[in-house]
């Protein structure tokens, strides 16, 4: 279910107004405080959020995305399968339930030894989309769950609402990342997690 009234829900779920609100609000109200967002620049655009890599815990491929229910739905636009440039969520993908880690994901080519994971180690640092990310491989569920308890997420069945680098592709061993997503992001089992697609970080953009 696609949550979008902000009095008769928890603030950790809670999808953003697109115009208006300021970043220290709407990061409060998407539950990524915990030290994810670290610089906005202002009248730049949404994709200009510059992200901790270490505090990014997933990549998701934007095209052909796995749906926990079966089947895949394209979290970008696409024409003949190919992402719009610019790259743009599509307003259908909005309030799906993704699977972004586990045994079977979409991975924009990286091969069957993704399964959804970011190497956080590898992307230390700030992170400004559009950006190469480096990813783990096989199943490895203690960086997910450390990041999850970072993000105050652990032990929730609400999940926790983070922003998520979407991929178009492989260049130089990484994923192109372009687009980043806020997702309401829960563990559905020891290696797996699913995300509920809540928009664009638009509703993170900083407005005068």
């Amino acid at each position: 279910m696609f949550l979008n009234e902000l009095s008769s829900m928890p603030v950790i779920g809670r999808a953003l107004p697109r115009v208006g609100a300021s970043l220290a609000l709407a990061a409060s109200l998407l539950g990524v405080g915990a030290g994810q967002i670290v610089v906005h620049a202002q009248d730049a655009g949404p994709a200009a959020i510059t992200v901790d890599g270490a505090k990014l815990p997933y990549i998701v491929c934007g095209i052909d995305t796995r749906l926990e229910s079966g089947g895949a739905q394209s979290i970008l636009l696409t024409a003949d399968g190919v992402p719009l440039i610019p790259a743009q969520i599509d307003p259908a993908a909005i309030g799906e339930t993704f699977r972004i880690h586990g045994r079977t994901v979409a991975d924009c080519g990286a091969g069957p030894g993704f399964k959804g994971l970011a190497d956080r180690t590898a992307n230390t640092g700030s992170a400004t989309l559009p950006v190469g990310l480096s990813w783990l491989n096989g199943s490895q569920a203690q960086p997910t769950s450390a990041e999850m308890d970072a993000l105050g997420c652990s032990g929730s069945t609400d999940g926790c609402t983070m922003l998520v680098p979407v991929a178009t592709g492989v260049g130089g061993g990484q994923l192109q990342s372009v687009v980043w997503a806020a997702m309401q992001v829960t563990t559905t089992g020891v290696n797996s997690h699913s995300g509920v697609l809540l928009g664009d970080s638009a509703a993170l953009e900083t407005r005068q």
